[in-house]
């Protein structure tokens, strides 16, 4: 007895720990966003935001534009006139201070004719020279590759995939489930996106982290889906858009390309989803050979839901003021 209450207590501390060291990951891409929009030969507008008040993180606009106009239109946000002598192709931008705080910088240049620019700047490579033009591909295949970190590098939206694994256990009804919750996060993610729905961020949050309890519960307790995993992946997938919308908000969408990229931006999504679920299920076949599979499939779902409850009661905690 003894025995078993000390496990008890080493698990749930376990958990704790665990649980404070992923809520930080939780959501883990933070993205700052620079845009210039020539509004007269010479002249941009330009606007920087921030996802941090890290006062090292700046950008380094070319040596040949002076900004002779700013305001700070918001916490985070920071509105300027950009004026230069000559044209910005082949001249240097660069964003300092990316790092932990802010992992990477979008930067987009709009032009008179029509035209845009773009790229993701890292803390590797911080520093981009402008060149004479990019193509719509181009703006898509940024947007693709932050849906694919944003997913990545989302711990809480991996972990009720994991879980979602569990729950269906057949292959034909997986492919239903992961297409239902597709669609769901979807809706939510473009409705939020284009300004139609607005929610709390800190109350979307502890919702996708009561998903994990409420789906964690049903595959400890032994249940199945029973046909209905696409109707909960479908009704839990609507409150994980919410999330993957927060994401983009931080991001950013370039003005002249919106449509675009909210697609590009989900296609990542999904994208990196899919490739997550694949893994999982090869990994659970191949478990399934060990005589240790039950217990596994046990403590996978014991970690998800106390994690899951601890992120609910921390996240819930920051709604109410104290």
């Amino acid at each position: 007895m003894r025995h078993e209450l000390a496990l008890s207590l080493a698990s749930a501390l376990a958990l704790v720990v665990t649980a404070s060291a992923l809520e930080a990951r939780a959501h883990s891409m933070r993205t700052a966003y620079l845009e210039l929009a020539e509004q007269s030969p010479l002249v941009f507008m330009g606007s920087w935001r921030s996802p941090t008040l890290d006062p090292h993180l700046n950008p380094h606009l070319p040596e040949a534009c002076e900004v002779r106009a700013s305001d700070q239109t918001g916490q985070f946000v920071q509105s300027f006139a950009l004026h230069c002598s000559t044209r910005l192709t082949g001249q240097t931008l660069s964003v300092e201070g990316l790092g932990p705080l802010a992992t990477e910088a979008v930067v987009r240049i709009g032009l008179l004719n029509g035209t845009a620019v773009s790229a993701v700047l890292t803390p590797e490579s911080p520093s981009w020279t402008i060149p004479a033009g990019s193509s719509i591909i181009e703006t898509a295949e940024e947007y693709v590759r932050l849906g694919i970190l944003h997913i990545l590098g989302g711990v809480d939206h991996l972990f009720f995939l994991l879980v979602l694994v569990l729950y269906v256990r057949r292959a034909r009804s997986l492919l239903t489930t992961v297409t239902a919750f597709t669609a769901a996060h979807s809706i939510t993610l473009c409705l939020t996106a284009l300004g139609s729905l607005r929610v709390s961020s800190l109350a979307a949050e502890a919702c996708i982290a009561l998903t994990l309890v409420l789906l964690a519960s049903k595959v400890h307790a032994g249940h199945s889906s029973r046909g209905h995993g696409p109707a909960v992946a479908f009704l839990f997938g609507l409150v994980h858009g919410l999330g993957f919308a927060g994401a983009l908000a931080e991001i950013g969408l370039p003005s002249d390309a919106v449509p675009l990229s909210l697609a590009a931006f989900n296609v990542g999504v999904e994208i990196g989803q899919l490739g997550f679920v694949l893994a999982v299920v090869t990994l659970f076949g191949l478990l399934e050979r060990s005589s240790h599979h039950r217990r596994i499939a046990f403590a996978t779902t014991y970690l998800v839901g106390g994690t899951g409850m601890y992120w609910f009661i921390a996240r819930s905690s920051a709604l109410v003021p104290w």
